[in-house]
Parts: structure tokens; sequence; C-alpha cells
């Protein structure tokens, strides 16, 4: 007949797990023929607090037991998350650890030797070879590397002299009559030379415009095609050094983004210079004419400052003649 297991029970140790997040920690101790059951109150702390203890219970040897839970009304799942067992006295282990290969000659009968000192050398100068072939891989890397750190220096650098030649260009062009960025942006434009006195560009300062157009065109016909030649190698070389060659291309394209930027830039200034010098052209002639005047007017007082500085030196040696004839 089937007996409730409960009536068979040592004890009980009670935890009101449901609703909760945290695991119910136990620990039993055989030992002595004493059973010991702790559990950790505080929920993951490590602190285990006796919960029961029998003494007198004899096992025998090669025994198992189980853990087992039960719960009141509704009922609940008990899943147990892990189950370590340990002995508290091992036996002495006489054995060592088994070698490679080990208990496959000790299964055919055989007794397993260590390596002689033949084969012991040999695999010596294998790891000697094979640390020598990693460190002439890594020696070749780090050289391939300085070789692409080199040539972007290089890019730099002409990436300077652009800029100062498109400088240049541009101070050039605003010396035959181009207004600046700011100029532009404020509407007004400084006049110089090249202008004819009926408000058209003389055929000189036409000419020296579009000579600087050549040039610049030529120039930067030429970076392009540097530029370009830098990219063939750059996409030659990408297998090895992916993403530093990413960032050299990025690099040229920045570079020829803003070639492009500043050759926009200059040819809208040579533009807005070609119509609007004509329209200044009135204004530089009125310009001029008052400071003509102005100029006039300055000569005049310069000469009236002159009479009278001379006429106060003649009345000054009148006096000194004077007192020298009073005292002979």
């Amino acid at each position: 007949m089937h007996k409730d297991p409960l009536d068979l029970a040592l004890g009980w140790c009670y935890r009101d797990f449901r609703y909760s997040d945290n695991p119910v920690r136990t620990k039993i101790t055989y030992r002595n023929n004493t059973i010991e059951i702790w559990m950790d109150p505080f929920k993951g702390r490590g602190e285990y607090a006796l919960c029961i203890k029998r003494t007198g219970i004899k096992l025998p040897t090669g025994y198992y037991f189980g853990i087992s839970a039960s719960s009141q009304h509704p009922a609940d799942d008990h899943d147990v998350h892990s189950f370590e067992t340990y002995q508290l006295n091992p036996p002495v282990k006489n054995m060592h650890p088994l070698r490679p290969l080990e208990q496959e000659k000790i299964d055919k009968g055989e007794t397993w030797k260590a390596l002689d000192e033949e084969e012991l050398k040999r695999i010596d100068e294998i790891r000697a070879r094979v640390e020598k072939m990693q460190q002439d891989k890594l020696q070749n890397q780090t050289d391939e590397l300085s070789d692409r750190f080199l040539s972007l220096g290089a890019v730099v650098s002409n990436q300077h002299r652009m800029v100062d030649a498109l400088d240049l260009l541009t101070k050039q062009l605003q010396a035959l009559g181009a207004p600046s960025a700011q100029q532009i942006s404020e509407g007004g434009v400084v006049a110089a030379g090249g202008i004819k006195k009926d408000g058209e560009t003389s055929a000189a300062g036409q000419a020296a415009i579009d000579e600087l157009g050549q040039k610049l065109s030529r120039r930067l016909d030429t970076l392009s095609s540097v530029l370009d030649a830098l990219k063939e190698d750059v996409a030659r070389t990408n297998k090895l050094h992916t993403e530093t060659l990413q960032r050299m291309q990025e690099t040229l394209s920045r570079i020829e983004t803003g070639m492009k930027g500043m050759d926009s830039r200059l040819t809208a200034q040579v533009s807005v210079a070609q119509n609007k010098i004509s329209e200044a052209a009135r204004s530089t002639t009125e310009a001029a004419q008052g400071t003509t005047y102005k100029f006039l007017i300055y000569i005049f007082w310069l000469l009236v400052a002159q009479m009278v500085l001379m006429g106060g030196f003649y009345m000054y040696g009148k006096r000194a003649e004077k007192n020298e004839k009073k005292f002979i």
C-alpha cells in the first residue's frame, strides 16, 4: 500500500519562493553518519543557516539520494537549476594524467616512451623556423605600412602646396579687379586696374584674367592627373591595408572636392568681376574726380603755408639785422 512520503520526512525547511526572482540555495552535507541541511535565507549572499540536522543515519556504500519539494494549494512547479556533488575526503590519485596517445598504447599492450633528444631538437628547429617566418611577415607588414604613411604625408604636402597656389591665383585675380568673397557677400566691389573711363574692362586686364584662368585650369588638370595616379596606387595595395588605404582615399576625395570647390569659387569670382567692373566704372570715375579735387586743395594750402613760413623767416632776418646795427 502506498504511503504518504510526508510521513517519512525527517524534518521541514520552509522557504516561500513563489513570485520570487531568486532561487532557493540549499547545501546538504553527509558526514560521520550525520545529515545536515543548510539554506541561504538572504537570497544569494552565500551565508547559509542550519535548517535540519539528523544523526545516526547510515547510508550504504554507493547509496544515492535525491531532492524533492512539496507545495500547498494551488500547486507550483519546482525546478532544480543546478545540482553539484563534492567528496569531503576524496581518495588519493596515484596515477598521473595521461599524455596524448598514452591510453591507446596501453590498450595495445605497448609502453609509452618520451621523446628523445633528436625529436626534441627537430621540434625546436621547426618552432624557430615558424617564429622567424612570423617575424618576417610582421616586418614586411610594418614596412609596407610605413610606405603608405609616407605616401599619405606626400599627399598632405601636395595639398598644402595646392592651397597656396590657389590662394596666390585668387590674390592675383583680386588685384585685377575680382572682388573677394566677403565683398561679394556684402554686395560691394573694389575697382582696380584694368578699367577704362568709359566703364569697360581694358584689353590688358581681360587678357590677364584669361591667362590666369588658363593657368589655373592647367594647374588643376595636372593635380587631377596626380590624384588619379595616387588613387590607382591606393587601389592596387588595398588588399593588404584596407583601413589605412580607405583613410587615404577619403583624404584624396576631400582634396579633389576642395579643388572643385575652389575652382568653382574662382570661376564665379572671375565672372562676377567681369560683370561688376563695368558697373563700378562710373562710381570709380566720380571717386577719382573727387580725389583729384581734394589733392588740388591740399596743394593750394601747402603753398599758402610755405609762403607764410617764408614771410616769417624774412621778418625774423630783418629784425635780427636791426638788432645787430643797434649794438654796433
